[in-house]
């Protein structure tokens, strides 16, 4: 069977801006990745090992856009901090698709 996707390329245009949020929590980070993976913003929702359990990749329109959605996470039950980085400039990227056995499939 074939798939056809389209891909929205959110780095065409200079109004938007593409960032990653790392997010520590003191409760189960599961459920603030759900929460926040219902937010039109977040591309991307990873737990991760390390200092930071939620690992999210988002695409605001402009700076004001970017300091909006940071404190709408600072809102967000049980987060300690928020660490975000601005992507400048992106060299590659790249859709493999969902993994096998996922529900998007």
């Amino acid at each position: 069977m074939i798939n056809v996707v389209g891909v929205l390329n959110t780095l065409a245009t200079e109004s938007t801006i593409n960032a990653q949020l790392q997010v520590s929590v003191d409760r189960d980070p599961q459920v603030v990745a759900q929460e926040m993976a219902k937010w039109p913003e977040v591309t991307w929702v990873a737990l991760s090992a390390g200092p930071y359990p939620l690992l999210v990749e988002v695409v605001c329109v402009g700076r004001d856009g970017v300091v909006d959605l940071v404190r709408r996470v600072h809102r967000i039950d049980g987060v300690n901090s928020v660490q975000s980085h601005i992507y400048l400039k992106v060299l590659k990227t790249m859709y493999a698709g969902p993994p096998p056995g996922s529900v998007l499939q």
